[in-house]
């Protein structure tokens, strides 16, 4: 449990806890390996958990998108993925497919609701930590946008 308190520290989602929350949070965690190319998440499967990871890389995919496009992005260690529908209880928005063999935290929402019963300041924590992610993601999509726009105006300059 020290060592995933330890861990789950230096996780940005989870930074803002107190000793006494990554100890409750560390204890209701489950440990998962996955093998490189396999799915940890499927595009409308029902989302009942949030994943940390401890050592790998998993992209995020869109299937519904074509080859070139449906790489959302590259999560690494120390980051979150799930965290979406583990608080609205709505369906995955996206594959998540392991790169290369990964390790994994679990956090199922059944145990994550009865801690928060104990402690609902751990939800707020979260929720500021999901709040930022929104934020670099629209802020990522803009840039993208952005750069699409532009490439556009060259093209038909050309």
């Amino acid at each position: 449990t020290i060592e995933r308190m330890l861990f789950l520290r230096n996780v940005s989602f989870f930074e803002n806890l107190r000793l006494d929350q990554l100890r409750t949070l560390a204890s209701i965690c489950e440990e998962v390996s996955v093998n490189a190319n396999e799915h940890i998440l499927r595009k409308g499967d029902a989302g009942d958990s949030l994943y940390v990871i401890v050592e790998g890389e998993i992209k995020i995919v869109d299937p519904s998108l074509p080859d070139n496009a449906a790489i959302l992005a590259v999560r690494q260690a120390g980051e979150v993925l799930g965290e979406i529908s583990l608080f609205d209880g709505g369906l995955r928005s996206a594959d998540a497919v392991a790169i290369t063999p990964t390790l994994l935290l679990v956090v199922y929402r059944e145990t994550l609701d009865e801690a928060l019963a104990d402690d609902p300041g751990i939800a707020l924590d979260m929720l500021r930590a999901m709040a930022q992610l929104v934020r670099q993601t629209n802020q990522t999509m803009n840039t993208r946008r952005s750069t699409d726009i532009q490439l556009r105006e060259l093209i038909e300059d050309l």
